[in-house]
């Protein structure tokens, strides 16, 4: 398996030739928009780097969670409550670390 900062550096320089590719086509996004499909593409990529490989399972998992939930409130804001994206994110962390103590400890 390929080491994880080359699929990541990979992965960003794919969304920022994405965020280009939207502005030469003339539509405009917010920061926040740009900064949730940065952060989104990287927090996927994680949580399938985390799935795929064998090492340090839940440190991957739960930065893919922590991407993810910042790209989520990132896109979301105006529709959904920060504080909901939050608190869900708290638990899929919880929920992350039982699964992965659980194995272990089985």
């Amino acid at each position: 398996m390929a080491h994880y900062s080359v699929g990541a550096s990979m992965v960003l320089a794919g969304s920022i030739g994405v965020i280009l590719i939207i502005y030469g086509l003339g539509l405009s996004l917010s920061p926040l928009n740009i900064l949730a499909l940065l952060l989104g593409s990287l927090g996927a990529y994680t949580l399938a780097y985390a799935i795929c490989s064998k090492r340090d399972v839940l440190y991957y998992s739960i930065w893919g969670v922590v991407l993810l939930g910042a790209a989520l409130a990132s896109a979301l804001y105006t529709v959904v409550n920060p504080l909901l994206t939050i608190g869900s994110l708290i638990l899929l962390m919880i929920l992350i670390v039982l699964t992965v103590y659980w194995r272990r400890k089985g």
